[in-house]
């Protein structure tokens, strides 16, 4: 009984034992079965930051997950490891999984390995992208330099400073060179730095200059050279200061000396700038004009003739007048400047209303006819003056000959005017036909009797018109005419220059510049002659000398006689003469000539200048004529665009 009861004490220690040891050993192991899988760490490589901003578990906006994570510093308290608790029944062990780890940052290592249990081998799950190394810059130029144009006062001392510098990979230089408008040079002056990228130069007033920037590697050029335009000219006038320099521009418009309200909702306004210095015409390159500070742009006509600006009003907001303001800016290559202030009333007036008068002129004064007809005819809103020109012909019973359409943009071109005994005692002044002849225009044949139009007499012959003195540069159906408004057409017989308007047909036509007259409105009216002496013999004391002329423009000669410088000697004086007496008056001038007695003179003087009419003596012929007109815009029988009537 004794041995039972020892016994049974020994079986219960060993058990007890074998439980103790068992304890002891699930303490000793951690819970750990398994190797640590790499996975936590490679989060934590990808998202550094995760950590230290709460352990949301997304990840961060700040940090792109390709870039490699920065060390953080250590923490003053290291976090404490938690230990799962101890199971009292050792059949439930604790799974490793519930075991925590030690939250660090990872520094920035190699690729994460696991345990082979003989060394170490890299993961198969793949690591962060790494960061590619950026490339070698490519060279180029660093500058604040652009092209511009530079006014006096915005430049300090007058001089021009920038910074320009060579930026990129290997041995880089940068040369600069400048060069004025004009300089036959091929690169220029050389600019060196004060140091090692900031330049400065001295411009002068009034000058273009041209800069070039070479980049160098290696001591050879690198691609093409950066180059820049500078302009450096006076300041401008304004409103505050309208007249700058000694001799600003003068200019004038259509408006000069008219106030009354304007009714066209589109008009054409024309200016003409000239340079203070020698009158010489000013080109859109020097001349801006704006309305309502809207830059105007795309004139027609030329600087001789005038620039034709187009304006297009709107109905005011509130009543039914609005005022517009115009800007007219000159500017010459010495410094001077001129701006010029408009205002326009611009009166509403519905579409097809009324919008005042005007009076229509028909003047034949080259062919010695004068004014032939003149008429007073009201204007609607929207016509053009093209349906107004031909209702005043209807009612003076005119029948037009004409291509294209009356209406806007039509292309309108007028070609003759018939109506019985239109011709009637027509002559060609003798001063004008002897000019005609000169300039080596082709003569062609004499007109019928009750009609005038293109090609009669010269080739360069047909209708024009101005408006109160202008010959616009667009025809008649692109011009509006406003109340008041004086339209002549005008017959002209070389291409304008007979009657003042040879700049609104482009010049350049036939060997005169000039005929230093006008035949217009009736009369002949005298321009002045430009002479230049061609020859001179210097007076003896017994006889006279004489110094001869021709004239630049017209070819007109003249001799000028120098009186002799020897001395006479005084004599007696004669008695005086007993007066004569008067002559018989002679006979009145001749009556009128039967029209038809009066075409035959015509037909006689033509043929008796027949030698003009031959093509082989003369610089125009039709056909080549016809090409030059081919390119006119709603035109035929004068060159530009839409010059004629």
């Amino acid at each position: 009984m004794r041995r039972k009861t020892i016994w049974g004490r020994v079986c219960t220690a060993v058990l007890i034992l074998s439980l103790l040891a068992g304890a002891v050993a699930v303490v000793f192991t951690g819970g750990q079965v398994r190797p640590p899988d790499p996975l936590p760490e490679q989060a934590q490589v990808l998202q550094p930051d995760r950590q230290e901003r709460g352990g949301s578990g997304g990840t961060s906006d700040d940090v792109p997950l390709t870039q490699s994570p920065e060390p953080t510093e250590p923490s003053e308290e290291p976090d404490e490891t938690e230990t799962a608790e101890l199971s009292t029944e050792p059949d439930e062990p604790t799974d490793a999984t519930s075991a925590t780890q030690t939250t660090q940052t990872p520094e920035p290592s190699e690729e994460p390995t696991r345990s082979t249990g003989g060394g170490t081998e890299p993961t198969e799950e793949p690591g962060p992208a790494p960061t590619e190394a950026p490339g070698p810059e490519e060279p180029h130029i660093v500058t604040d330099l652009v092209s511009r144009v530079w006014r006096s006062g915005e430049l300090d001392g007058d001089t021009l400073r920038f910074y320009a510098y060579a930026a990129g990979s290997g041995d880089l230089s940068l040369r600069v060179y400048y060069k004025e408008s004009g300089s036959t040079a091929n690169n220029g002056t050389r600019l060196l730095p004060a140091d090692d990228r900031n330049f400065s130069v001295r411009l002068t007033l009034n000058q273009s200059y041209t800069f070039s920037l070479y980049l160098y590697r290696d001591g050879r050029r690198v691609g093409d050279a950066a180059v820049y335009h500078i302009s450096y000219r006076a300041r401008l006038a304004d409103d505050d200061q309208p007249e700058i320099g000694d001799a600003p521009p003068i200019i004038t418009t259509s408006r000069d000396g008219r106030t009354d309200p304007v009714s066209v909702q589109t008009m054409t306004f024309v200016v003409w700038a000239r340079t203070g210095t020698d009158g010489s015409p000013i080109y859109t390159s020097h001349l801006q004009v704006s309305m309502d500070g809207e830059l105007l742009t795309n004139p027609t006509g030329s600087a001789a003739s005038g620039y034709e600006y187009v304006l297009r009003f709107s109905a005011p907001l509130v009543g039914d007048e609005r005022e517009y303001t115009l800007r007219i800016l000159a500017w010459d290559d010495a410094g001077n400047s001129a701006m010029r202030t408009v205002k326009i009333v611009y009166q509403t007036v519905s579409e097809g209303d009324d919008i005042g008068e005007a009076t229509i002129r028909i003047d034949a004064t080259t062919v010695g006819l004068g004014i032939v007809d003149e008429e007073t005819v009201r204007i609607k809103q929207g016509d053009t003056a093209a349906q107004t020109v031909l209702q005043m012909l209807e009612d003076c019973g005119y029948e037009a000959g004409y291509d294209g359409l009356a209406e806007k943009n039509g292309g309108f071109y007028l070609m003759r005017l018939t109506r019985g005994d239109l011709l009637f005692r027509a002559q060609v002044p003798e001063r004008l036909w002897t000019l005609i002849q000169r300039d080596g225009i082709s003569l062609t044949g004499a007109p019928g009797r009750d009609s005038l139009g293109q090609h009669d007499y010269t080739w360069g012959a047909g209708w024009m018109y101005d408006v109160n003195g202008y010959y616009p540069g667009k025809g008649l159906s692109e011009w509006m005419l406003g109340d008041g408004d004086v339209l002549t057409l005008r017959f002209t017989l070389a291409w304008g220059k007979d009657i003042d308007g040879f700049g609104a047909t482009g010049g350049g036509y036939g060997v005169l510049s000039s005929y230093c007259y006008v035949w217009r409105d009736g009369q002949e009216i005298p321009l002045g002659h430009d002479w230049q002496e061609t020859a001179r013999v210097e007076p003896t004391e017994t006889e006279d000398g004489y110094a001869d002329y021709v004239c630049t423009k017209c070819a007109e000669t003249r001799r000028d006689v120098l009186p002799k410088t020897g001395t006479v000697d005084p004599t007696d004086p004669t008695d005086p003469t007993d007066p004569t007496e008067p002559t018989e008056p002679t006979e009145p001038p001749t009556a009128p000539t039967d029209p038809a007695e009066n075409g035959n003179e015509r037909s006689m003087f033509l043929e008796a200048n027949a030698k003009y009419s031959d093509p082989a003596a003369v610089r125009c012929t039709a056909g080549g004529l016809r090409r030059k007109i081919g390119a006119c815009k709603g035109t035929r029988g004068l060159p530009g665009a839409a010059r004629r009537a």
